[in-house]
């Protein structure tokens, strides 16, 4: 099986070479052949990804990042789709998404968009690359817009608060919804805004375990804190 599997790769890294690159979905058969329990797939992929083969660098960086045969390593895959980057531009594109993000790594708006520009005039993955770079201009405008609310929301903005409130509830960050309801709750004028606060945040709190409440609770102080001397200043 092993010398059918080693022939079996000779003959399809120069075949496929020009058109895996073109197309990931192309890549799946022959992934699919090399997938077996022993985890050959990767032996056999390693030597041709070492002598500068971008197609076996790339499918060893599917493979790691995907967890086929192997356990599931975005740190391994980012390192082969970067080896792989300069002769196939797929590569490339998964590389700049990793750094975008991937788990476990490092994550580095400014490589990614970097990439993302030199792939965009790319007959293979250009399309591909000017939608990721404006994924990358929405991440960089949400966080400055983030980081311009709640430096308003640390100044006792209440508009600014309710903003960081209604966003973070919406991306189910209890911690954080949790203290900005409590900020708010605090500073209510009314009754009625009093009640339905008090509501907000006892549906918050039946979401979150106690550790996350304690969690919550210890983030709070430190807010409260900081808005404190801001006041001051």
């Amino acid at each position: 099986m092993m010398k059918f599997l080693c022939i079996l790769l000779l003959f399809c890294l120069p075949v496929y070479a020009s058109t895996l690159d073109e197309d990931y979905e192309q890549m799946r058969p022959l992934m699919d052949m090399l997938s077996i329990k022993s985890g050959a797939s990767v032996n056999l992929l390693k030597p041709y990804a070492e002598q500068g083969n971008a197609v076996a660098a790339y499918l060893l960086g599917a493979i790691y990042e995907e967890g086929r045969v192997v356990t599931k390593d975005n740190k391994k895959a980012y390192e082969f789709y970067a080896s792989a980057a300069q002769k196939n531009p797929r590569a490339a594109l998964k590389q700049a998404d990793l750094l975008l993000f991937g788990d476990d790594i490092t994550h580095d708006i400014e490589q990614a968009q970097k990439i993302y520009e030199r792939l965009a005039d790319d007959a293979t993955v250009g399309h591909e690359a000017r939608q990721k770079l404006e994924t990358v201009k929405k991440v960089v405008d949400d966080a400055i817009f983030l980081q311009d609310s709640e430096d308003k929301a640390l100044m006792g903005d209440k508009d600014a608060q309710l903003t960081m409130f209604e966003y973070t509830l919406a991306r189910n960050n209890y911690v954080g919804a949790y203290v900005w309801c409590s900020i708010m709750l605090q500073n209510a004028t009314s009754d009625d805004e009093k009640e339905e606060l008090e509501e907000a945040l006892e549906y918050i709190q039946g979401q979150m375990p106690l550790a996350h409440i304690t969690r919550a609770e210890h983030e709070l102080a430190g807010i409260q804190q900081m808005i404190t001397l801001k006041k001051k200043k």
